[in-house]
């Protein structure tokens, strides 16, 4: 088994990311901010102000990748 100093790692705070405002949708935001974070380049969060509204395209397109 790997022992992780997790002591070691770095910690970035981000601004205007977006939040979450259901109880539903949270494994949605969550793939949502991996593939926004594993894009090059800088990561602008401003861009993402409309994923509340977009979230029934998001889920659409998660199911289209799975099937």
């Amino acid at each position: 088994m790997t022992n992780y100093n997790f002591n070691n790692w770095n910690l970035a705070l981000a601004k205007n990311v977006p939040r979450q405002i259901n109880s539903y949708d949270c494994g949605v935001y969550a793939i949502k901010y991996m593939e926004h974070i594993l894009k090059p380049g800088v990561t602008n969060w401003k861009d993402c102000e409309d994923w509340a509204e977009k979230m029934p395209l998001f889920r659409a397109e998660i199911a289209f990748e799975i099937f």
